[in-house]
């Protein structure tokens, strides 16, 4: 199957898709072919590729295999627990950043380095982290 056909079936954003097809190839499950086909879309012709008996072996194996085969609920709620903690911690940036650009709006304007304009800009900037 060529690169550009794989593409079709698959969610993998267009430019990470050779990454993700040499690392099948660095774990053994795929192998590029020496030919190259054309794909009807212009430009160069696509690289071809081919499942490996290690990687024909890893498909029967575990295709159709349930989620809990490759991450434990363990690992799921951890992972949920560190996006929350992330969240959080983004909120209180997005706080402190606010207080900031209130500040530096309330400094600029009185002692006149800023403009009523560019004050009014960086209280509405604040107002939108709220």
């Amino acid at each position: 199957m060529n690169t550009a056909q794989l593409r079709e079936h698959t969610t993998v954003a267009r430019g990470s898709t050779l990454h993700h097809l040499e690392k099948l190839v660095e774990w053994g499950l795929v192998v590029e072919e020496d030919g190259r086909e054309y794909h009807g879309r212009g430009g160069r012709d696509a690289r071809t590729w081919a499942l490996t008996d290690r990687g024909e072996q890893f498909c029967a194996d575990h295709l159709g295999a349930p989620l809990s085969e490759f991450v434990s609920p363990e690992d799921v709620a951890e992972l949920n627990a560190e996006v929350t903690e992330a969240m959080e911690r983004v909120s209180e940036i997005e706080n402190d950043l606010a207080a900031v650009l209130e500040a530096v709006a309330d400094i600029g304007e009185s002692t006149g380095y800023i403009s009523n304009e560019t004050a009014t800009g960086l209280r509405k900037k604040s107002q939108r982290r709220n």
